[in-house]
């Protein structure tokens, strides 16, 4: 109402509460009014008066412009100066809030960028241990594959009672430790995905002593995993390393066993062929015995002739003529003779050639006999071998066993602090050293007796050629399969 009643003011505003409620009564008279009685001027012409009047309003008309658009540019002025003053001021203020919540929005996001990339780290390095443990199933039941195949190698050769019975209960051992790790192995996935599951709970939004406890407890969680992996790798190294020497063996075995089946075939090969011998040598009997009949026969046949020839000479000069049939009785039986003479040619020709042919498969036999006892003696080396890497297949799994019941009780510690935690509504701090062997002697754990599997292997008195030493009270000389 100011604004407009300076406009008015300058006008010469009459005041008049018709107008303006605010005003006040002055002697303003309007020049526009039509008033006839102007005081005056009631002696002037009408014409006089209306040029007068017109030229009266014109000046007024552009005198009071003129200020009215002062005022109004001078008033103008003064809003907007006052205007900006007072936005500057409030902009200045507002901007200050700003870059006040930006600056804390930044802290914020970049705590929560160093927390997203950890829990990225400690995501990636998770899943790359999961992997590792799929590899390590992989290879564990690569293992399990292996130690069937040798299983049924072993049970397939023709071993003592006694030795039989001590293999398969190593290899039932074998089967349980193979068995304990793969649930250790599961229990870790299970873990490895609960930790990489668990959110913040929902309500206010994080503080910066809880992102800061949170981003310890995944640094925390980080080496651990690395301990973990580094464990799992030497683990695996070792599992890589034994697979390497079962093969190795395994190989051994299928050459010897190849071997053993080439001297067995050759072996049957030379017993059909003795068998066929024999029964030549039945029929030599038979011919033999045949050709004594035809030798008596014909010894009987000759003297018949001898004697006959001299009763002939004797009666030569009493019978001059011999008779049709004494001559046809004597041609008759020298040509039984000479048939019986050829029959028993070709017996003794026979005899001579099974003669031979004995003598020469007798010399083979002799050699092939001589390559079987040699195949023997391999195959006996060959399972003093496989002894002894049983025995070191065995310290391994022991203390690959010993090392995961120690994993499995620093485990359940882990989780009755992470129940515990869950139940208060916090992240489970956790504070136990991963990697340090003191923190495996302060988790509970089965009782051990002596040092650790580990420190045990250490102590193992290695053969110059870097096998495992016989098992105590055992001769290797005893473990032959023959």
């Amino acid at each position: 109402m100011s604004f407009f009643n300076s406009i008015k003011k300058a006008f010469g505003g009459s005041g008049d509460e018709e107008y303006d409620v605010f005003g006040q009564p002055t002697t303003f008279v309007n020049p526009f009014s039509k008033d006839k009685n102007v005081p005056g001027r009631e002696h002037e012409d009408d014409d006089v008066k209306i040029a007068v009047d017109k030229q009266e309003e014109y000046a007024i008309d552009a005198e009071y412009a003129d200020k009215a658009a002062r005022l109004m540019d001078e008033h103008t002025h003064a809003v907007i100066d006052m205007l900006k003053g007072s936005w500057k001021q409030e902009r200045e203020a507002l901007m200050k809030k700003v870059e006040e919540v930006d600056k804390i929005v930044n802290e914020f996001k970049e705590k929560a960028q160093v927390a997203e990339s950890k829990r990225q780290q400690a995501h990636t390095r998770a899943t790359d241990l999961t992997n590792k443990v799929a590899e390590m199933e992989a290879d564990y039941e690569k293992l399990e594959i292996e130690k069937k195949s040798l299983e049924s190698r072993i049970k397939a050769m023709e071993v003592r009672g006694d030795d039989s019975g001590e293999l398969n209960k190593k290899i039932e051992e074998l089967n349980a430790t193979v068995e304990e790790l793969q649930k250790q192995v599961a229990d870790k996935d299970a873990e490895i995905e609960r930790r990489d599951n668990m959110a913040m709970p929902a309500g206010d939004e994080p503080t910066l002593e809880q992102l800061n406890l949170q981003i310890e407890q995944r640094d925390e969680l980080i080496e651990r995993l690395r301990a973990n992996a580094s464990e799992l790798e030497e683990r695996l190294n070792a599992a890589a390393e034994e697979l390497k020497q079962a093969e190795e063996l395994q190989k051994t075995i299928e050459e010897v066993e190849e071997f053993k089946d080439k001297k067995n075939s050759e072996i049957s090969s030379l017993r059909q062929q003795i068998i066929d011998l024999q029964k030549r040598s039945s029929e030599f009997d038979e011919m033999r015995k045949a050709n004594i009949v035809l030798t008596d026969e014909k010894e009987a046949l000759q003297k018949a002739i001898d004697q006959l020839e001299q009763t002939a000479k004797q009666n030569a000069e009493v019978q001059n003529r011999r008779s049709i049939e004494t001559g046809n009785l004597i041609d008759g039986l020298k040509q039984q003779l000479a048939s019986v003479s050829a029959v028993a040619e070709d017996y003794k020709r026979k005899f001579n050639s099974l003669s031979m042919d004995g003598n020469e498969k007798a010399a083979s036999f002799a050699k092939i006999t001589a390559e079987r006892d040699d195949a023997k003696a391999e195959l006996k080396r060959t399972q003093v071998t496989l002894q002894k890497k049983q025995h070191e297949a065995q310290a391994m799994s022991d203390a690959i066993a010993e090392k995961d019941r120690r994993i499995a009780a620093l485990t359940q510690q882990l989780e009755q602090m992470a129940g515990a935690s869950k139940a208060a509504g916090q992240s489970p701090a956790i504070d136990v050293p991963f990697d340090s062997d003191d923190a495996f002697e302060d988790a509970p754990s089965a009782p051990r007796q002596g040092d650790s599997a580990m420190g045990a292997i250490d102590d193992i008195d290695w053969a110059d050629d870097g096998s495992m030493p016989p098992h105590p009270g055992e001769d290797p000389r005893q473990l032959s399969l023959f």
